[in-house]
């Protein structure tokens, strides 16, 4: 168990470590279609934030990549969205809720870095695809979600 994470259960553990692959998925749905562009973008993020993300946030990602380069949490995701566009969304934004009751947990610091952290992924990736020369490419479904409104602030 991660440091930072020591005062929540193993399911509010969980949602923690799944927390920044359901938004890159509720990003990357947001539109109706996920884009390869997309999942890379996300593995990208997850990788890069094993270093540049602060203190304990960084070690989050760090055993995040542990699963996400075998695939494990992203593909157990993938299996279990629903297939109704509608419904996949509202999936997503239900997971990603539950953060609302467990950040409180966490120190104040380390609860808005996680945060702002998983709003710089959905950034990252609603930049992914799209647009024409580098413009445009935030759509405004995914522009919907971009700032993670199911999430309260801490």
């Amino acid at each position: 168990m991660l440091f930072e994470l020591r005062k929540l259960n193993s399911e509010e553990e969980s949602i923690v470590l799944h927390a920044p692959i359901w938004t890159a998925l509720l990003i990357g749905f947001a539109d109706g279609e996920l884009h390869t562009g997309e999942l890379n973008k996300l593995r990208e993020m997850i990788h890069v934030k094993t270093f540049s993300e602060l203190n304990d946030v960084r070690k989050l990602y760090q055993e995040l990549e542990k699963y996400e380069e075998s695939a494990q949490i992203l593909e157990r995701e993938l299996s279990m969205l629903p297939t109704n566009p509608e419904a996949r969304i509202q999936y997503l934004e239900d997971n990603l809720s539950q953060l609302n009751d467990i950040l409180p947990k966490l120190t104040t610091p380390y609860g808005r870095q996680f945060l702002h952290s998983l709003k710089e992924i959905a950034a990252a990736v609603a930049n992914a695809e799209g647009g024409f020369l580098g413009f445009g490419t935030i759509s405004r479904a995914e522009s919907k979600y971009l700032h993670l409104p199911m999430i309260n602030e801490i």
